[in-house]
């Protein structure tokens, strides 16, 4: 694979993990959250502390783990 096709392959790796993450965390505040105006939500206090955890379990924990997070599956990158 030449040094543009892998480049390319990894920022879509790396996008489909953002997307990913994102959504979980966008799920999160929508669902634990409070709507401090229309269209505007927030979470507060102790509540914030699972959004780091999210992304612990999503990208460090795969990546120590198998060497691979979704994102590198999914796209067939290797470590």
């Amino acid at each position: 694979m030449n040094t543009f096709a892998r480049k390319r392959t990894r920022y879509l790796s790396s996008f489909i993990d953002g997307v990913l993450l994102l959504s979980i965390v966008f799920f999160y505040i929508y669902s634990f959250g409070d709507e401090v105006e229309e269209g505007k939500w927030r979470v507060e206090g102790s509540a914030i502390l699972p959004i780091p955890l999210f992304w612990l379990l999503y990208l460090v924990v795969p990546e120590v783990l198998t060497g691979k997070t979704v994102g590198k599956k999914l796209t067939g990158l290797t470590a």
